[in-house]
């Protein structure tokens, strides 16, 4: 803040004792308002009324502007007029300065909410209201009955509701009397507690007593805080009543402070001094209790506080300031150095008064009024940059700026984008110039070694010295170009060609590390590289020679062959990829990749694992990966299948059984090759490279309904391999002997109930017309119908809904029961019918039946146990069977009769609403008012009275039953 001296006394005796500046208006005719700014050759225009200890009136205009940098503030100030207001007579001061008025004006405020504005005054104990400009008296508090003596403090009511408050409010202090004064441009009256009556009031009526020896007052809303040499007390102004009282412990040097003060937006605040170096802000209309206020906070110990907005600005006892901002929270304003050119001042001494304005604050400083500037929003913003405060500094330019705001924070971003550089923050740097949307072209010129050099000039030959410190500023750089380049990706525009020459030097300088893959990326994509530009960089006599970058480089310019024979010569099988995937001929892949296979089979397979325009053909491909088979078979195969969705019955079959044969090869090993345990695990959970297969093998074989089973099952024989089994019957229908599987060679009656609750629910699907599909794209393993882990309930599937209950065959189905699972009928039979060399399950079959009795159909059951099943072993089933079948056809007959009732009362319903209509037309008077209800809203009372919606409400009714009066109508 700067300081400016807006007014001096003309004698070292005359003291400044009152003061307010009034904001008149701005040359460009915008609004003024509290959070304000000026534009470039913007004015704005105040006026400054002080008042002196002799009783002198000065009148000053005030022209604030920008300076031609737009740094700072300029005033100038120009004396109008002066008038002196004293009532003992043209006193003046003698050389020695020993006689001079004693009161003079105590006290100065400016109302503008009158049409004509006014200036309220205290001079030699007399409150008057004088017109702005002439200074004439008004005489609206002549006739008021005010108490014997002079009014020594007087504050006017801020923060008031002016829908319920249209006249203007002030207090007064005479000698202990508190007067509460309500006054409009012609007249004014005391405001006393409870009802005004005609006759003469009592005092304790009329006015509030305050504490002795009362020395300052602020009015915040519906309440009056006051200050004396021993407490703090708050007064309700409608009641006249005190609220609370705080008592001061302490000897306050720096005398009492009770002052309003506005904070930000709608908020404001009583300012009280607690001690010499503790003030406290206190809001009278939310918090009952003056002893927990909270503190005013600040580094140092401050006498006084203002707002600017949006700083909340204090004052130490030496003048000094300190600023916070209310969108920094608790943090300060930087603290500026004396020598900088924004070096912050404050005032030439402690101010007795301090007050707000939009620009900055002003106080009374003895003989002088002061004034301290705020700097304007570019100063602010810069010196919030230089100290790298950059988010504190673009929160204000969010806030100051309303108009093309997006311009204003992009500007922003720039600088602190710059500045973050040049402060070797390389990571807010480049995060700043992203947001700002910095060029490409723009952004390099700050790292020359990345720019392209003019064709016709031989700067590329110059040696090339990094022009960041760090490694870590380039990554950061790398980063930033990679999202730009991805959003480019195809066209090619300046920019794109800028990012992709960019990111091709900081690889060949490696000034980033980069993997293969980004490198075969980067020319892979590539659009906008230049063969010829990027071959003076990489080649033999180059910069920075780069033997595996020449091949992608003669690539880029269409010489596959040239760039295939370099990679051959250097054993580059990786780059050889990349070539063959830029190149899509199949005449390379048949002559380059056999040697890339035998040199280095996982490079060789990028070639073909690697999504391409131009794919080579499988019948290529395919037969030379077949002497290798595993696991880059397996990869490829992958690819074509889970990629490129390829669904052929041949390949599929061949990723079944090449699978099987990884995984029989690893049949003997567990983790990190060692020989497997003896311990039992489930299906998958092996250890080691051979349970990603296994997996791997479950979840293809559960997935796919394109490889033939036939085939597939063949290869599992005798491979150990049961689970796999299981699913591949399942695939290929055979349901008796994945039933067999799991039940006799896995021992789990259980994994068996889930597998046919499984089938039936997917059977009940393909009945509604949802047929079930097995997405390739899913690659979880749904291992409950065929592993023994899992004991959880699979969810009841119902069937359609039915009002029939019929007998067919094998089938037996009623309204609202599931549907019978006629897979359990497989169950019982591979459970009764063992193969050879097994034992019959004829508990397990009995425990089926208990448990699942109402999905199995009783006829079926009898038809397939066999006849040496006594009937007493199956007395508990048959009881529960056909006691859920009696059940099932009462409630489809209860069902039956609950719809019709319901169908009945829907048609007694709409009966009663077809009687209940009111038909109106324009003609048809009112059941209040008996008027024509017209066009409009109606309303209809419970007897069917049509009313206009404004009667309707109306008083003429029959409280009892909502009826008119009107018993005619």
């Amino acid at each position: 803040m700067e300081r400016q001296t807006l007014f001096v006394t003309s004698h070292e005796k005359i003291r400044v004792t009152a003061a307010v500046v009034v904001s008149v208006e701005r040359s460009s005719k915008e609004l003024l308002v509290r959070d304000m700014h000026l534009f470039p050759n913007e004015t704005l225009r105040s006026l400054l009324y002080v008042g002196c200890s002799d009783g002198t009136l000065h009148v000053c205009q005030c022209l604030t502007c920008l300076n031609q940098e737009e740094v700072r503030y300029d005033v100038r100030t120009t004396c109008l007029h002066k008038k002196s207001l004293s009532t003992y007579g043209e006193k003046k001061v003698d050389e020695k300065g020993t006689d001079f008025v004693q009161d003079g004006i105590v006290f100065l405020h400016v109302d503008n909410r009158l049409s004509n504005p006014q200036l309220l005054v205290i001079v030699d104990g007399s409150l008057d209201a004088l017109h702005c400009e002439g200074l004439e008296s008004s005489g609206i508090f002549q006739h008021l009955p005010l108490p014997s003596g002079a009014a020594s403090v007087c504050c006017v009511a801020r923060g008031q509701d002016y829908v319920l408050h249209h006249a203007q409010r002030l207090a007064v202090l005479i000698k202990r009397w508190i007067v509460l004064v309500e006054y409009t441009e012609r007249d004014s009256r005391i405001l006393q507690s409870g009802t005004e009556t005609q006759e003469p009031a009592a005092a304790e009526s009329l006015y509030i007593l305050a504490p002795e020896d009362t020395q300052t007052m602020a009015w915040q809303r519906d309440f009056i805080v006051t200050g004396s040499l021993k407490e703090y007390c708050v007064f309700d102004v409608n009641t006249h009543h005190l609220r609370e009282r705080m008592g001061v412990v302490d000897t306050l040097t720096q005398g009492l402070l009770c002052r309003y003060v506005e904070g930000f937006g709608e908020s404001s605040y009583i300012l009280i001094r607690i001690s010499d170096d503790q003030l406290a802000l206190f809001d009278a209309t939310t918090e009952t209790d003056l002893e927990t206020v909270s503190p005013v906070q600040f580094s140092e110990s401050v006498v006084d506080v203002a707002w600017a907005p949006p700083f909340f600005i204090g004052i130490k006892a030496d003048g000094g300031v300190l600023m916070r901002s209310w969108l920094d929270g608790e943090d300060e304003f930087p603290h500026i150095n004396a020598s900088s050119a924004y070096s912050t001042s404050g005032f030439d001494g402690a101010p007795q008064q301090v007050h707000s304005t939009p620009l900055g604050i002003y106080g009374l400083c003895g003989r002088s009024v002061q004034f301290l500037l705020l700097m304007p929003r570019k100063t602010i913003v810069a010196l919030y940059i230089d100290a790298g405060l950059y988010e504190r500094a673009l929160r204000y330019v969010d806030h100051t700026h309303t108009a093309e705001k997006d311009v204003h924070l992009r500007r922003v971003y720039n600088v602190c984008a710059r500045h973050a550089l040049m402060e070797k923050k390389y990571t807010e740097a480049f995060h700043y110039f992203e947001l700002a949307s910095t060029p490409t072209q723009e952004l390099l010129e700050l790292v020359p070694e990345l720019r392209r050099s003019p064709k016709d000039t031989d700067a590329w030959k110059v040696k090339v010295t990094p022009t960041l410190s760090s490694g870590e500023a380039y990554q950061d750089l790398y980063e930033l170009l990679l999202r730009r380049r991805s959003l480019g990706l195809g066209s090619n525009t300046e920019e794109q060609s800028a990012i992709e020459f960019a990111i091709f030097l900081l690889y060949v300088l490696e000034c980033v590390p980069y993997t293969d893959d980004e490198l075969a990326d980067m020319f892979l994509l590539s659009s906008t590289l230049v063969p010829e530009e990027c071959l003076r960089y990489v080649s033999e006599d180059g910069i920075r020679p780069k033997p595996m970058i020449v091949p992608l480089v003669l690539a880029c310019d269409g010489r596959f062959s040239e760039a295939l024979e370099c990679c051959q010569a250097q054993r580059l099988v990786h780059e050889a990829a990349v070539v063959l995937q830029m190149s899509g001929e199949e005449q390379l892949y048949m002559q380059y990749f056999p040697w890339m296979l035998s040199v280095d089979i996982n490079a060789a397979l990028l070639a073909v694992v690697r999504p391409q325009l131009r794919a080579p053909s499988v019948s290529m491909i395919l037969p030379m990966l077949l002497g290798y088979g595993g696991y880059p078979l397996h990869d490829y195969l992958h690819f074509l299948i889970f990629m490129e969705g390829n669904t052929q019955r041949e390949l599929h079959t061949l990723y079944a059984t090449n699978l099987i044969d990884i995984v029989c090869s690893l049949q003997s090993f567990g983790v990190e090759g060692l020989k497997a345990t003896s311990v039992k695990v489930r299906a998958g959970e092996e250890s080691g490279i051979r349970g990603a297969a296994r997996r791997a093998l479950l979840v293809f074989l559960q997935l796919s309904s394109h490889y033939e089973a036939d085939v597939v099952l063949s290869w599992l024989q005798g491979a150990g391999l049961v689970e796999e089994e299981v699913l591949a019957m399942k695939q290929a229908g055979d349901h008796i002997g994945a039933l067999t599987k799991l039940v006799y060679e896995l021992n789990d009656v259980a994994a068996a109930v889930r597998y046919c609750e499984e089938q039936h629910a997917r059977e009940l699907q393909s009945r509604r017309g949802n047929v079930f599909k097995w997405s390739l794209e899913t690659k979880e393993f749904n291992e409950s119908a065929a592993l023994p882990a899992c004991d959880e309930p699979l969810h009841e599937t119902f069937a359609d809904r039915d009002d029939s209950v019929w007998l067919a065959g094998n089938r037996y189905m009623v309204q609202g029961s599931r549907a019978f699972n006629e897979y359990f009928n497989i169950l019982l039979h591979v459970l009764l019918v063992p193969p050879a060399g097994k034992k019959r399950l004829l508990s397990e079959a009995l425990w089926v039946l208990n448990e699942h009795s109402p999905c199995i159909n009783p006829l079926s059951v009898m038809t397939t146990l066999p006849s040496e099943v006594c009937v007493a072993e199956i007395s508990s089933y048959l009881v529960r069977a056909f006691q859920t079948l009696c059940n099932q056809v009462q409630m489809a007959e209860i069902n039956a009769n609950s719809v019709a009732s319901m169908v009945a009362d829907a048609e007694r319903h709409n009966a009663l609403l077809r009687q209940r209509c009111v038909y109106v037309d324009e003609k048809r008077p009112c059941a209040v008012c008996g008027k024509a209800l017209g066009v409009g809203v109606i309303a209809v009372f419970p007897n069917l009275k049509a009313t206009h919606f404004r009667c309707f409400h109306a008083q003429e009714l029959d409280p009892e039953r909502g009826v008119p009066f009107r018993p005619d109508l």
